[in-house]
C-alpha cells in the first residue's frame, strides 16, 4: 500500500463516468485494439505489451509520448496495482496522465 506520498493540487480517487474507447483510441494510444483487448473498461496488459514494446529509432514526440503512456499504464498494472483478475488494467488510468 501507498502511504504518505505529497499531494501538489487534488487527489485523484477514482474514475468519473466511464472510459471512451474511441477517446483511448484516437487521441491517446492512437491504435485500435481489437475487442478482444478489452474486458469490460479495461484493457489487457498484454495487447499494451504486444503493441507498445519496442519504440521506433526515429520516433517523433507524438510517439515517444504514445509509448510512454503506454508503458506507465503496463507500470500501474504490473507493478503499483497489482491484480491476479485476468492481467488487466483500467483505461481510467490513462486518461488521467494525458494533458489537461
Amino acid at each position: 500500500m501507498l502511504t504518505s506520498l505529497p499531494i501538489d493540487g487534488a487527489p485523484v480517487i477514482g474514475c468519473r463516468g466511464s472510459v471512451d474507447r474511441d477517446v483511448l483510441r484516437d487521441h491517446l494510444l492512437r491504435r485500435v485494439p481489437p475487442t478482444n483487448a478489452y474486458k469490460d473498461d479495461c484493457i489487457k496488459l498484454t495487447w499494451l505489451n504486444l503493441n507498445f514494446k519496442t519504440l521506433i529509432a526515429d520516433a517523433i514526440e507524438d510517439q515517444l509520448v504514445m509509448y510512454a503512456w503506454a508503458f506507465i499504464l503496463h507500470m500501474f498494472g504490473r507493478l503499483i496495482f497489482t491484480s491476479t483478475a485476468d492481467n488487466v488494467i483500467p483505461l481510467f488510468f490513462l486518461t488521467l496522465l494525458k494533458d489537461s
